[in-house]
């Protein structure tokens, strides 16, 4: 009898040393978790974002060509033409510079250039 209690109190103190040897390992696991969490927001915060859906314009995109004048800037043409583009002034002219492959804003009368325009869809 006294044997069997010995086993049984030392059972015991096994299971506990068990278990006590076991808790850091689940605490690590635990750290190990939270910082692989953490490190996953941080790398899905650079995710670009969709952007917002643009309201709908009642206005539709046009093409023409044009023949510049003496006097014609490209700032100058930007300010007849940018209207209701929902675009700046500096960015209109970077447009049209892409457009119609110009490395400046050096444009000469007599030449052509397309520009884009907005009207009211029918």
């Amino acid at each position: 009898m006294k044997r069997e209690a010995c086993d049984l109190l030392f059972a015991r103190r096994s299971m506990r040393c068990i278990l006590w040897e076991q808790r850091p390992q689940a605490n690590q696991r635990h750290i190990w978790i939270s910082v692989m969490i953490t490190l996953l927001c941080f790398c899905l915060s650079f995710i670009p974002q969709k952007p917002a859906q643009k309201q709908s314009s009642p206005y539709k995109k046009y093409y023409t060509s044009i023949c510049l004048e003496e006097g014609d800037t490209l700032w100058s043409i930007a300010v007849r033409y940018n209207v209701h583009s929902n675009k700046s002034t500096e960015e209109y002219v970077r447009e049209l510079r892409r457009m119609n492959g110009l490395s400046d804003d050096t444009i000469h009368a007599g030449h052509y250039l397309t520009v884009s325009y907005y009207l009211t869809s029918p």
